[in-house]
């Protein structure tokens, strides 16, 4: 029997209709906050298909109830119950929408899933059946933006004003209409012409004018173009073998993300920025080096890398698990970590990526940094700062400046005991925010931390040492302390004297 592909929602309709549906959606309160109290979630990440299946949510007692059955548990509702809560106007606009099919004789069931993301709707592909059988995705499925490693991805991509933004293997498009706010023009790129009709819907549901759309192999529907910003968020799943294009990354996860970084410097703008999430692997190599090592020379030479780790994976253990989720062979998974093994593979690392292009000729810069609990201005802030950083008259700049110490470090201070007497040993700074970061340090600097209250100059602190410190030394040193977070630099009342 063929597997059923629900209908793509109808996206060739008037302005006026995307008004009514989404006026419909606001006014039967769909949000983030009525989804969470009654699926009862502390977040939309806690939409799981298991546990949202087998939790009953309840009788519906309103037309956000009613949506939250249909469009998230994904089960289906009663005619009559759909038109006591929505109206029958209401369920004939979601008909129209293709968003609601027949369920048997008396019952709806939704043909996607639609949900709330901060101030938007967004539908995607169902993750679920309506009549509760085993699910099984197709191919060209369109992932819904609920779960975890979605989640991450809204939660970390810069909002700030933009230019052009191109939002590559965009599936729902999610990227691009978090970006469309502030941006002056966004294309929303993917494979697949179903994620392509799922884009064109979710810009037009949220009124966006400023989204086109593209179909092809990663950048080719930006073939010529450059932009300011692009946000990806790429297939980097493992695999023994392909399961779907949203997630199978090839037998390392890595041979997207590697496409991705090699065409970068091609499409941005000089300022431009790649902000990629994809799980990547240190190997000989830590990953923020074998992603410059992916450039040409040349554009090695014009680009900035950072890596900002959310999360490790042991691999045995990760593509142990694949391999039983895959229903693959102990053989399978031990020619699968050969291949781990002879590939040099020490570490699964999930974070996101960011390559930036440089506006003129300077040293760049690659960063790497721990940072699971990193926000979204976290990674742009410590882009920035190494861009100063890496300027010609970045040393003068930071010998002017007044480096203050940041609430939120630590020292620690290791003894040994040697010949009866406790001698200091090690001395070691540690944060935990926004970057996890440990490093250890010797007694000058901790004396100079100590003097670092916002009131002195770099200069002003050379001079207080009682031996020779050439100024290019202070101002590694300050560069290094604020980079990982321990000193800030704050706008200083002397500046203006």
């Amino acid at each position: 029997m063929p597997m059923f592909i629900p209908p793509i929602p109808r996206a060739n309709a008037e302005g006026s209709e995307f008004e009514a549906l989404r006026n419909l959606l606001r006014l039967s309160g769909l949000t983030e906050e009525a989804v969470c109290d009654r699926l009862e979630i502390s977040n939309l990440a806690g939409v799981q298909p298991e546990a949202v299946r087998k939790n009953d949510s309840g009788a519906l007692a309103s037309a956000s109830d009613a949506l939250i059955r249909l469009f998230i548990e994904g089960w289906p509702v009663t005619r009559a119950d759909a038109d006591r809560c929505l109206t029958p106007e209401s369920v004939e606009l979601l008909q129209q929408f293709r968003l609601l099919m027949p369920h048997g004789e008396a019952e709806w069931a939704a043909t996607v899933s639609l949900y709330p993301i901060e101030h938007l709707f967004v539908a995607s592909d169902r993750y679920n059946n309506a009549d509760g059988s085993l699910y099984d995705g197709w191919d060209d499925l369109v992932y819904p933006c609920l779960f975890v490693t979605t989640r991450k991805f809204i939660e970390t991509v810069p909002r700030t004003p933009c230019g052009d933004v191109l939002d590559l293997c965009a599936g729902t498009g999610i990227g691009a209409l978090l970006a469309a706010s502030t941006a002056r023009r966004v294309l929303a790129a993917d494979l697949t012409p179903r994620c392509d009709a799922f884009m064109q819907f979710n810009a037009k549901l949220n009124g966006f004018t400023n989204i086109e759309t593209g179909t092809g192999d990663l950048y080719t529907p930006a073939k010529g173009r450059r932009f300011d910003r692009i946000l990806v968020h790429p297939p980097y799943q493992p695999v023994l073998e392909h399961i779907a294009v949203f997630n199978s990354g090839g037998a390392d996860g890595e041979q997207i993300t590697r496409r991705i970084v090699e065409g970068a410097p091609a499409h941005l703008n000089p300022g431009g920025q790649l902000f990629c999430l994809c799980q990547l692997t240190d190997r000989d190599y830590p990953v923020e080096y074998r992603v410059r090592q992916w450039l040409t020379e040349e554009e090695s030479s014009q680009c900035d890398v950072a890596f900002v780790i959310y999360k490790h994976h042991d691999v045995s253990r990760y593509t142990a698990s694949e391999t039983l989720q895959e229903r693959k062979t102990y053989a399978a998974w031990q020619s699968w970590m050969k291949a781990f093994n002879d590939a040099g593979v020490r570490d699964m690392v999930y974070g996101m990526v960011v390559v930036q292009r440089a506006t003129e000729a300077r040293d760049v810069f690659t960063v790497r940094r721990e940072g699971p609990g990193a926000q979204a201005a976290d990674i742009p802030a410590l882009v920035r700062w190494e861009t100063q950083a890496s300027q010609p008259a970045f040393a003068a700049f930071v010998l002017e400046s007044y480096p203050k110490a940041q609430e939120g470090s630590s020292m620690h201070v290791e003894h040994l005991l040697e010949g009866g007497a406790w001698k200091q040993s090690t001395l070691k700074l540690a944060r935990s925010e926004p970057f996890e970061v440990r490093i250890e340090i010797d007694p000058v600097t901790a004396n100079l931390l100590s003097q670092m209250d916002g009131s002195k100059s770099g200069l002003a602190l050379i001079a207080s040492l009682p031996f020779e410190v050439k100024p290019e030394q202070m101002a590694g040193l300050i560069r290094m302390l604020v980079s990982n977070g321990f000193v800030a630099i704050p706008v200083h009342d002397h500046l203006n004297d």
